[in-house]
């Protein structure tokens, strides 16, 4: 048995080093089924379970105490050898997928349903050259790297958005537009009527190709990646319902790059995805920027795919800078990040010129105990987001906002107020065997601006009632990965 294990190891090892795998968690957990060497497959098991307290969202609305299966998912990933490597990996949720904003608030209109969320092909040449073919993350941002099971805390980035939209959307029958999430790419996945209701396990996808690989023993890490993106001419050919469409076929472009100052010491990370904490298992830093764009036209014509949208076009960019430390020092592994996403030129604008524009920031950190404490080891985890959106929210002299999209055009240049939600999360992890077994406990304070809360009211308008509220969220996550 020990030298199964001593053989596994060095397999993973290897594997590893090499740069091939695109998921952080899964080569070293699972059952393991090996041809050779070079050559096996691992099958993996992982869920998460939460019993949450949702808070009030807005007068209408109320609180209530919901379990729920988040998500529980199934994974394949190996290699044919050592050039070629493979995965799929298939959701499984009671709430059709996470909401926007990562909670998982059942019983809103959402059934039991699965979801292919990655599957690729992947042509390893050397651990400087990666290729990569599929549905899998986009690799614009940490965020959008960021392996749901690593988190430190539970509720993705850009939490509170979600339920704040389902407010929006429920209190008028032309709602004014939804909070656009700043954390989410330009992805296919993330684009309304994919895979269902799109959560944050689809949103951070994309369909396409990606070459990728670590440079100058790991102190630089490079991505360039060409997809779908969010305004793909065929999804406009067939969701006629949604907000992007589209008359020609662009594609969505995506760079990043990675700095590890590896000559003081610090250690890189050779896989596609990021983990959220290494749990003091390693001591790095990384400095990422990320760069992607994608143009949309419309042609004006009767046969339009954009009905009632004049000839035009428009070319959405999105900016990212992020930093990620971790070190041990004693019995303690401080871990701090922080980051800042812009989305600009996000639609074709009004007569003045102005277009949507979506930013937001994070600062997170995660203190853990390393010792254990009964049966597993204790860490305390913050995070605060602060997201903006520009461009978005016309607002009339009494405060009301606009219930109808098209009349966000029509808007008088100046009338416009910026939307912002701000949030803080408040979580205690209990690491029982690592990321494999985990509890975590925790808060999230959301607190949209009155703006926002305007545009939650009945037609847009506070004196018609339902206006949206401040809330929290208290949640109790148990996590498995096998």
């Amino acid at each position: 048995m020990r030298k199964a294990k001593l053989v596994l190891a060095s397999i993973v090892a290897a594997s590893v080093a090499h740069g091939a795998w695109i998921f952080p968690l899964l080569p070293t957990e699972g059952i393991v089924l090996k041809r050779s060497r070079t050559s096996f497959m691992s099958l993996n098991f992982l869920t998460q379970i939460w019993t949450q307290s949702d808070g009030q969202v807005a007068q209408n609305t109320k609180s209530a105490t919901n379990f729920s299966v988040r998500d529980a998912r199934v994974g394949i990933e190996g290699q044919i050898n050592k050039y070629i490597q493979f995965g799929a990996f298939f959701d499984f949720a009671d709430n059709n997928a996470l909401g926007f904003d990562g909670s998982a608030r059942p019983h809103q209109g959402t059934v039991q349903a699965s979801v292919l969320q990655d599957a690729y092909i992947g042509f390893t040449p050397s651990n400087a050259l990666n290729i990569t073919f599929g549905e899998f993350r986009d690799p614009f941002s940490r965020i959008s790297l960021s392996g749901l099971y690593t988190l430190v805390i539970p509720s993705y980035y850009g939490y509170g958005i979600g339920p704040i939209d389902d407010v929006i959307n429920l209190n008028t029958k032309n709602p004014a537009l939804a909070f656009i999430n700043p954390f989410f790419p330009l992805g296919y996945g993330s684009l309304p009527g994919i895979k269902g209701k799109p959560g944050v396990t689809s949103a951070f996808r994309d369909m396409g190709v990606s070459i990728w690989g670590n440079l100058a023993k790991g102190m630089l890490k490079y991505y360039a990646m060409v997809g779908q993106g969010k305004y793909d001419y065929q999804t406009s050919l067939s969701n006629n319902g949604n907000l992007y469409q589209t008359d020609n076929p662009n594609l969505k472009y995506s760079f990043r790059l990675v700095f590890v100052p590896t000559f003081l010491g610090f250690s890189s990370d050779p896989t596609y995805m990021m983990r959220d904490t290494y749990l003091g298992h390693k001591k790095t830093l990384q400095i990422g920027i990320g760069y992607e764009t994608q143009k949309r036209e419309c042609n004006g014509l009767p046969t339009s795919n954009c009905p009632g949208v004049p000839a035009s076009s428009v070319t959405s960019k999105a900016y990212d800078v992020d930093i990620f430390y971790e070190n041990k020092f004693g019995n303690f592994v401080p871990q701090f990040q922080a980051g800042y996403i812009v989305n600009k030129d996000l639609g074709f604008g009004d007569k003045y010129g102005n277009k949507p524009e979506s930013d937001g920031y994070y600062l997170q950190t995660q203190w853990l105990y390393d010792r254990f404490v009964g049966i597993g080891k204790p860490a305390l985890a913050l995070r605060y987001e602060s997201y903006t959106n520009k461009n978005v929210y016309a607002v009339a002299p009494n405060g009301a906002v606009s219930p109808n999209p098209n009349n966000i055009s029509k808007a008088p240049n100046g009338s416009y107020q910026d939307g912002k939600i701000d949030n803080l999360s408040v979580y205690l992890n209990y690491y029982v065997a690592g990321q494999a077994a985990k509890i975590s406990l925790g808060a999230d304070f959301v607190n949209p601006n009155t703006v926002v809360k305007n545009a939650e009211c009945i037609n847009g308008n506070s004196s018609n009632g339902g206006c949206g509220k401040s809330f929290v969220d208290y949640t109790l996550q148990l996590q498995i990965v096998y």
